[in-house]
């Protein structure tokens, strides 16, 4: 899906927070940061995040049965340098984890998205 897609997908939802996530090589993988998607203070809702992934290869999951590994045995998808992707729903967001591929860790900028209090 191109990027101008992705952002046609949630065009309707406004940008309520972005973090930079760090993929290095932990074991199961590295989890998005929960206070970004629940129990926001602002009370916005979060409804999904668009992940785009630098520097590094990496391995991405939101299947929370099996533990993620960096060779991909546990059925988990590639992602390049530059491959942009949506994760929606909050048990989606809370089951994701990504892992690198090979030595380098890569980073992925996180942008979240979902309605404003009072939106």
């Amino acid at each position: 899906m191109a990027l101008s897609d992705i952002y046609g997908v949630l065009g309707q939802y406004s940008e309520i927070a972005h973090e930079q996530l760090d993929i290095d090589g932990t074991s199961g993988g590295v989890a998005l940061t929960a206070a970004n998607y629940t129990g926001r203070s602002d009370n916005s809702e979060v409804v999904g995040a668009l992940i785009e992934i630098e520097t590094a290869e990496v391995r991405v999951s939101a299947d929370s049965s099996t533990p993620l590994e960096a060779d991909g045995t546990d059925g988990s998808r590639k992602k390049s340098i530059g491959d942009s992707f949506v994760v929606m729903n909050i048990d989606s967001l809370t089951n994701f984890r990504a892992i690198r591929t090979g030595s380098t860790s890569a980073d992925g900028q996180v942008t979240y998205f979902g309605r404003k209090s009072g939106s």
